[in-house]
């Protein structure tokens, strides 16, 4: 996940939050309460009011986490009640925010405002907070699906679905005071943070790759089936890995380089024209061409150098006239014997 909006309220004990930080902006939802930095360097109410400001990153989309550490100056908060926002509207009081509330009712809640008019969406979560102890809170939305985490659970305290605010408008905060606050009491905000939620990239590529390049560095696996044209395509991989390229390729590979370098094997059936492909291996490696070629290999270069044992195994039931078979450098005993085996091929070979 991509963070778009952070802050850990380091600053000058007293400071309005809109002056401590540029990042900062009131919402006009706000009367004159306001949020200042503590003498501990974390935000909370200097009014009996409630304080609302959004952050001024933006977030990639509507779909978001907004968290934060919520610290109990006093038992359960006091009287305090301090809250994350997101999908936060700059020009309406149209947001969702979860919270947790002192105030007697001591529980963790989830809601949306709609211009101003606030539902609670789900059951509170009630919880005791203990003074001196703080507790973290994120609300995540993702779609229709709006949810309060607490204490990094992996897993919602709330969750619910709600389709009202739909724009991603901006990652906020509340606090709020009543008839106590001060840096010694009350419920206090610290480390803000706001992070894109990535979706992931899922599906079928059923797609033409013609000239594509499959490319791995370090440990790789290419698994499933390509049922798509492949010609000119590149299947490549880089240092000491197995990039194993797995499943059935029903696709014309003509001209197709298939090349490793480090331990490679490169799996399969290939029921495609090979024609002039190259199979090629360097470094200190095994680079096994297995398997069944039902193909037409006319032309191939099948070629190693360095320290290697290069089998090519299976069954050739092909015509290979005019193939090159060639090792260069300290290669070991060669076994390139053509006079044995049950090669029923016409073989005009250049060993």
């Amino acid at each position: 996940m991509a963070q778009f909006a952070s802050d850990s309220f380091t600053g000058t004990s007293g400071t309005e939050l809109a002056a401590y930080s540029a990042n900062w902006t009131k919402h006009t939802a706000s009367g004159s309460e306001q949020a200042v930095i503590s003498d501990a360097n974390r935000l909370r109410p200097n009014s009996s009011g409630m304080s609302l400001y959004y952050h001024s990153g933006t977030p990639a989309g509507a779909d978001y986490e907004v968290s934060a550490d919520f610290y109990a100056q006093s038992a359960d908060g006091g009287d305090g009640n301090c809250a994350v926002t997101g999908r936060t509207s700059t020009s309406a009081n149209t947001l969702y925010l979860a919270q947790y509330v002192g105030l007697t009712i001591d529980a963790w809640r989830l809601f949306k405002i709609v211009s101003g008019t606030a539902t609670q969406l789900g059951s509170s979560v009630a919880q005791s907070f203990t003074a001196g102890t703080s507790k973290a809170v994120k609300l995540r939305m993702v779609g229709t699906t709006i949810e309060l985490y607490k204490e990094g659970s992996g897993s919602p305290s709330v969750s619910t679905t709600d389709s009202a605010i739909t724009a991603a408008g901006k990652a906020g905060l509340r606090v709020l005071g009543n008839t106590t606050y001060g840096n010694s009491v009350g419920l206090h905000l610290d480390t803000f943070s706001a992070d894109d939620v990535s979706s992931g990239v899922s599906g079928t590529l059923a797609a033409t790759l013609a000239g594509a390049v499959l490319a791995a560095a370090g440990a790789q696996v290419l698994p499933g089936a390509f049922a798509s044209t492949l010609a000119d395509a590149v299947l490549a991989a880089s240092g000491s890995t197995f990039s194993g390229v797995s499943g059935t390729l029903a696709s014309t590979l003509a001209d197709a380089v298939l090349a490793a370098s480090g331990a490679q094997s490169v799996p399969g059936s290939f029921a495609s024209t090979l024609a002039g492909a190259t199979f090629s291996a360097s470094g200190s490696s095994l680079s096994e061409i297995s398997g069944t070629f039902a193909a037409t290999l006319a032309g191939a270069v099948m070629s190693a150098s360095g320290n290697h044992a290069e089998p090519a195994s299976g069954t050739f039931a092909t015509q290979l006239t005019g193939a090159t078979f060639s090792a260069f450098g300290n290669g070991g005993a060669v076994a390139a014997a053509v006079t044995s085996g049950p090669l029923a091929l016409h073989l005009g070979l250049r060993l």
